[in-house]
């Protein structure tokens, strides 16, 4: 149908002649055209080649931006970082030069090398030691297990299943 001056006149053109699929007989009953199993298969492996790069593309995105999360974060902490060693920095070497001048004022009372580094021995010894008892009752309270409910005195525990219900009785 075309349009004319306001008119719409039909057209010349058979309807058979634009489409070609109703000169084909519908396939029967369970048979399938050779052509469309092959045209079915090749969609089938269009479709799985989009999924693959589709999937593909959103695993590279999400790998972008865990990435960029991970340098952005880095960059957020890296100054806290850097200060945080050299105030451990400087904390170590306050306790260093603390233990020398600690050492030094020590040479009017006792005299002897020998007798201070004796003593200094001894102080570190015993700061270890209490270090690791420390360490190891943490280490015993996190193998604790939840605490069990505990059987009675008259009554063992049993390997046998007992029954989800009691039985019925008419």
């Amino acid at each position: 149908m075309t349009p004319m001056d306001g008119k719409i006149e039909r057209s010349t053109i058979d309807e058979r002649t634009l489409s070609t699929r109703r000169e084909r007989p519908p396939p029967r009953q369970g048979e399938l055209p050779a052509a469309g199993l092959g045209d079915v298969a090749r969609d089938v492996v269009d479709h799985a080649q989009v999924i693959a790069r589709d999937a593909l593309a959103i695993g590279k995105l999400s790998a972008r931006r865990s990435i960029d999360r991970a340098k952005s974060q880095a960059r957020e902490a890296a100054p806290r970082i850097a200060f945080g060693a050299v105030a451990g920095i400087a904390a170590l070497l306050g306790v260093v030069f603390l233990l020398i001048a600690i050492f030094v004022a020590l040479g009017d009372p006792i005299p002897s090398v020998g007798w201070r580094l004796a003593i200094y021995g001894i102080f570190f010894l015993v700061v270890s030691v209490s270090a690791a008892m420390f360490a190891s009752s943490r280490e015993a309270h996190r193998d604790v297990e939840t605490p069990r409910r505990p059987t009675p005195v008259n009554e063992a525990p049993s390997s046998e299943r007992t029954p989800a219900l009691p039985p019925q009785t008419h």
